[in-house]
């Protein structure tokens, strides 16, 4: 009979090892970044709808620079899909969040200056949450032109905003993983 950290160990060896074809590990591919700046795009839509409209008016600009910088992530920090899955449902959880509270003090986190930096954030934490050593700050600044000041106090706010949650669930990842990797 198997212990229950015998069983633990034996689910998560089956979602590493892609048990259902699974390719977290791969880096993202280009089908994987369409799709998750899309994504990020429709969640925008639901806080920001001027910025969804600005982006279809100027023929997807926002969403090809939301893609450039899911390469960019992908070329320079060898960003794997998992992570940029994990990228997409935290940037979810701050814009639920600025939903929930619209109209207080606390409102007001996502705008369309602060998307770019939204992303970045986002980004950097699924990196630091995936790996066994992340990316700091600082190189995150840096690639992007970015204060390691601003960076931290950004990253600081982004995550008062999630309630220092970063865990996603299983369910949530495996949905997500469905409908930014799967074919």
């Amino acid at each position: 009979m198997k212990t229950i950290y015998e069983n633990i160990l034996e689910q998560a060896w089956a979602v590493g090892q892609g048990k259902r074809g699974d390719l977290s590990e791969e880096l993202a591919s280009d089908n994987c970044v369409a799709r998750a700046s899309n994504a990020v795009v429709e969640l925008l839509r639901t806080i920001l709808p001027a910025y969804a409209a600005a982006c279809e008016e100027r023929a997807g600009a926002g969403q090809d620079q939301i893609a450039e910088f899911f390469r960019f992530a992908r070329d320079k920090a060898l960003v794997k899909t998992a992570e940029i899955v994990h990228s997409v449902w935290l940037l979810g959880r701050v814009v639920n969040a600025e939903i929930a509270h619209r109209g207080e003090e606390r409102s007001g986190v996502v705008s369309e200056a602060s998307v770019g930096t939204l992303l970045l954030v986002a980004m950097s934490l699924a990196v630091k949450m995936n790996r066994d050593a992340g990316i700091g700050n600082g190189w995150w600044a840096k690639a992007v032109g970015m204060s390691g000041v601003v960076m931290a106090n950004s990253e600081r706010i982004f995550l008062k905003r999630v309630e220092y949650r970063l865990t996603m669930p299983r369910e949530d990842y495996a949905l997500l993983y469905e409908q930014l990797v799967q074919e």
